[in-house]
């Protein structure tokens, strides 16, 4: 009876080990659809990638504030997981909705604003489409909640204009 169980346990074990002379490759699945990060040891430049499917998950604005301010300032900034969370202060037009997007090129987060228009819809079932001009500035709070974000950017940047 001992000798066939330990028949049995030397197959098993047998059967389970790995032959070295097969090269390692990947399923078919896995290697269409996704590309091995690059992973460099003294940098992260290209670590978030503009294929990576980054989502923007939340956008806020603040309401406005008085225009105090002189320039655009990165408030806060923090990577939880894969969640990149920023605040930015900024100098926009007064009494206006903005709409947040971003972009990533090597490593270089550039988020962006754009004016939404005021839809008006007359008696008549047509609509208009009106964007302010700017009357004077006022002082908002964007805050940003990008996911699939594996390392802080190395810089940051609104509409073009990098900011500290």
């Amino acid at each position: 009876m001992k000798t066939v169980i330990l028949a049995l346990v030397t197959i098993s074990l047998l059967a389970c080990t790995k032959n070295t002379s097969q090269p390692q490759m990947a399923n078919a699945k896995f290697a269409d659809n996704y590309i091995a990060p690059v992973t460099h040891k003294t940098t992260t430049a290209h670590y978030n990638q503009s294929g990576a499917n980054h989502t923007l998950l939340a956008f806020k604005q603040s309401n406005s504030k008085t225009a105090t301010a002189r320039y655009e300032k990165l408030l806060y900034k923090q990577l939880s997981a894969d969640t990149l969370i920023i605040k930015i202060r900024s100098i926009q037009t007064f009494g206006i909705q903005y709409k947040g997007d971003f972009s990533f090129t090597d490593n270089h987060l550039n988020v962006t604003l754009t004016q939404l228009p005021k839809l008006i819809k007359r008696k008549n079932s047509t609509t208009d489409t009106i964007y302010s001009t700017p009357t004077y500035n006022a002082v908002y709070e964007f805050t940003y909640t990008i996911n699939h974000i594996r390392a802080l950017p190395q810089t940051i940047s609104l509409n073009g204009k990098i900011i500290n």
